[in-house]
C-alpha cells in the first residue's frame, strides 16, 4: 500500500510543528494567498477614502506581505476610529479571528 506524502507546517516559531497531507498543505497555502490578495485589495480600496494617512497603508500592506497578521489586526483595532473609520476596520477585521 502506498503512503500519502506529507509537508511539515509550522505557523511561527513558538507554534507546535503539524505534520499535513500534501493535499491538504496546497490547500492552506491556497487559502493563505487568497486572504492575503484579498486584504491586499481592501487595504488599496480604503487607501484613498477610508484611511486618514498614506503611511498606514504602506505599514498594513508590509504587515501583511511578511504574513504578519497579529501585528495587522492591532493596527487596525488601534487605528479604528481614529486614523481607518470604524467601517473599514471592520471589514479588514471580518474573518481574520479564526486567523489568530
Amino acid at each position: 500500500m502506498e503512503q500519502a506524502r506529507t509537508s511539515v507546517i509550522q505557523l511561527d516559531r513558538t507554534a507546535p510543528i503539524i505534520q499535513v497531507s500534501s493535499d491538504a498543505a496546497a490547500m492552506l497555502l491556497r487559502d493563505a494567498v487568497a486572504i492575503r490578495d484579498a486584504l491586499t485589495a481592501l487595504v488599496n480600496q480604503y487607501t484613498l477614502y477610508q484611511f486618514k494617512q498614506a503611511s498606514l497603508s504602506r505599514d498594513l500592506l508590509r504587515d501583511i506581505q511578511k504574513g504578519n497578521l497579529n501585528s495587522f489586526a492591532r493596527t487596525v483595532n488601534k487605528q479604528s476610529g481614529k486614523k481607518i473609520t470604524a467601517a473599514a476596520a471592520k471589514s479588514l477585521l471580518a474573518g481574520l479571528e479564526h486567523l489568530l
